[in-house]
């Protein structure tokens, strides 16, 4: 909750990038969660012309489409449905920076677009409206539930502390008209990142302050108050925030969180260490060879102990999927003969002795007839007889 106002944040626990989007209605949208673009509903697909052409512009780069063939003999368009536009999207990004997918909407149909990576888009060109995306169609004009920011321009993941005097003042422009001025000369890029964030005013205000994938200082408002960041000393060089200061209202390049549309953690080499277990033991060795004896006791084995939980849960995981798999396969094995059994009794059948015990039982049938209505001939006068 921010200011009285509830809000639903959803998140990856890997830090990939969630995606969400309306098929019906409007609830992601209306709640500023969406992270796709739904095109307005189509009841008929347009016949394209030599100057249809679909721009789609993602990470900095635009994929042009053309969708008429004017080399062909006749020319005609190369898209004839709604289906076949989502595969020719699909087919040129490999569904990797950005998906398509076709929705029905009654009777009409609608194209659906959205990045698995999280990135930002935009749709244009001259057959964009024709399929349901008029002029200026992006993510923010539908609505995406950005929260202002402020980001530095520096990457501080080779920085080790901020020079002495560097400060940063943040004013908000809520009610309270909330300043407040925080002293990070000496201290790590995360231990300033924690002093905004433990500032209790600055927590009231709904600022939350962190380091992005990019190693930059991302400042923002969850309360979606706009503010002010002024930096002093050293600040301008050392964060990338003047003294002249940047408010978060001004619309960024790329979007809030540069070509992403989400916080997004981009897995480096760096941070693999963190989340694999063969990059934990390169840190043991390591730690191992520069003699840190604390380091091996306080945190070392500590890892190494989670690490030796999560291989025994999952060796017991894999243990239970293997005979669940061998009693699966005995199954099928079992089946298999009693069907291979089956087929041979049915279709290895010698015909000639079938032919002949079945004219066999054919005349003892017909002979059981023939004695039967002999006896059925005899009347009661042929036993007064």
């Amino acid at each position: 909750a921010a200011g009285g106002a509830m809000r639903l944040s959803l998140a990856a626990k890997d830090g990939s990038a969630v995606s969400v989007l309306d098929i019906k209605g409007t609830n992601a949208l209306d709640m500023g969660l969406n992270t796709g673009l739904t095109g307005d509903p189509v009841s008929t697909f347009p016949t394209f012309t030599a100057d249809s052409i679909l721009t789609i512009t993602v990470n900095g780069a635009s994929h042009t489409m053309d969708l008429f063939d004017s080399a062909a003999s006749p020319a005609a368009p190369i898209i004839t449905s709604m289906e076949e536009m989502a595969d020719l999207i699909n087919t040129r990004f490999q569904g990797q920076d950005i998906r398509a997918e076709v929705i029905a909407d009654g009777t009409d149909k609608r194209l659906v677009l959205w990045s698995p990576k999280g990135y930002l888009f935009e749709v244009s060109g001259a057959a964009a409206a024709d399929i349901g995306f008029p002029p200026g169609n992006d993510q923010s004009g539908q609505n995406i539930g950005f929260m202002p920011s402020v980001t530095g321009t520096t990457d501080l993941r080779g920085l080790t502390t901020f020079t002495a005097g560097d400060a940063l003042t943040i004013a908000v422009n809520d009610a309270m008209s909330t300043t407040e001025t925080i002293t990070i000369g000496g201290w790590t890029p995360q231990q300033a990142v924690d002093l905004i964030n433990s500032n209790t005013n600055l927590q009231n205000a709904g600022i939350l302050a962190s380091i992005n994938s990019k190693g930059q200082l991302v400042i923002q408002s969850k309360s979606e108050t706009t503010f002010t960041v002024t930096g002093a000393g050293n600040a301008a060089a050392d964060i990338g925030i003047p003294a002249a200061g940047i408010d978060s209202s001004a619309p960024p390049a790329a979007g809030q969180l540069g070509p992403f549309n989400q916080t997004v953690t981009q897995r480096t080499g760096n941070n693999v260490k963190n989340v694999d277990f063969f990059g934990v033991i390169d840190q043991l060795i390591s730690t191992v060879e520069g003699g840190n004896v604390d380091g091996i006791s306080d945190i070392m084995l500590t890892k190494l102990d989670h690490w030796m939980n999560t291989l025994l849960k999952t060796r017991a995981q894999v243990g239970a999927l293997t005979n669940r798999y061998n009693t699966t396969e005995s199954r099928y094995i079992a089946n298999n003969t009693a069907y291979e059994e089956l087929h041979s009794q049915t279709v290895g059948v010698d015909l000639a002795e079938t032919i002949t015990q079945y004219e066999m039982a054919s005349s003892i049938y017909e002979a059981s007839l023939a004695s039967i209505a002999r006896i059925m001939q005899a009347t009661l006068l042929d036993f007064l007889r």
